[in-house]
């Protein structure tokens, strides 16, 4: 804790570069350390809300806890820069994020509350499945013009040679699930599959990033041919 140097110019420009994203992320980290658990049910009220006073406050007293969890974003950026300078890296891009993550923390009106993205029955799983992740709110998505979804690809495209996306069908229509109900229970919601379509090919040509898509499960009719269309990758399992 002690060795890291918050006054190293490229770590400071790693923190311009990255705003108020990573700021956040740091602080929920510092706070879930500091209250003992990432389960925000568990955390003083006045620190559930990444935009109350009271988390500002957390921060301004803490700025060196924060800075230490900034910081080890920025070694984990750079030792993926060196390792893609060795040989190609392949990235994973999970289709939701988790319910007790700091992405909720800090921007809950960018995701779906109340349900959980999972699998309808099919001859994998009788009952359907739930995957306990929150989805993006596909209102709030086109409302901002993608950006939340193209952050995500920048962030994970930076190093990557190639990049599967989880669910590729989640670009088309995801299955939602209410909390505390089984997969049989959920229904269909769809996204906006040009828009989206568009928005991994234009990242995936400034990155110079192949994509991969998972495209199991119950496949939208045509989806294949689409994403075949849009030079996806395909990733089955033998």
């Amino acid at each position: 804790f002690e060795a890291f140097d918050a006054t190293d110019a490229v770590f400071q420009r790693f923190c311009a570069a990255e705003g108020e994203a990573l700021h956040l992320h740091a602080v929920f980290e510092t706070i879930a350390d500091r209250q003992g658990s990432v389960d925000r049910r568990k955390w003083s009220p006045a620190l559930r809300e990444a935009g109350s006073p009271q988390v500002r406050a957390f921060a301004d007293a803490r700025q060196k806890d924060v800075l230490f969890r900034k910081w080890l974003q920025w070694r984990a950026d750079q030792q993926f820069g060196e390792a893609a300078s060795r040989g190609a890296v392949y990235g994973d891009l999970a289709l939701g994020t988790a319910f007790d993550g700091g992405e909720i923390w800090a921007d809950p009106q960018a995701f779906a509350s109340g349900v959980s993205l999972g699998a309808p029955p099919d001859p994998f799983s009788a009952l359907g499945q739930v995957w306990n992740l929150a989805p993006f709110n596909p209102h709030v998505l086109v409302e901002r013009e993608l950006t939340p979804y193209r952050q995500i690809l920048r962030a994970n495209m930076r190093h990557c040679g190639m990049l599967r996306i989880d669910h590729v069908l989640g670009l088309q229509r995801q299955f939602w699930v209410p909390q505390g109900a089984e997969g049989k229970d959920g229904a269909y919601v769809s996204f906006p599959i040009d828009q989206l379509m568009a928005l991994v090919a234009e990242e995936s040509l400034a990155h110079s990033c192949m994509v991969v898509g998972e495209d199991l499960g119950t496949v939208p009719d045509g989806l294949r041919e689409r994403l075949t269309r849009g030079n996806f990758l395909s990733y089955k399992v033998l």
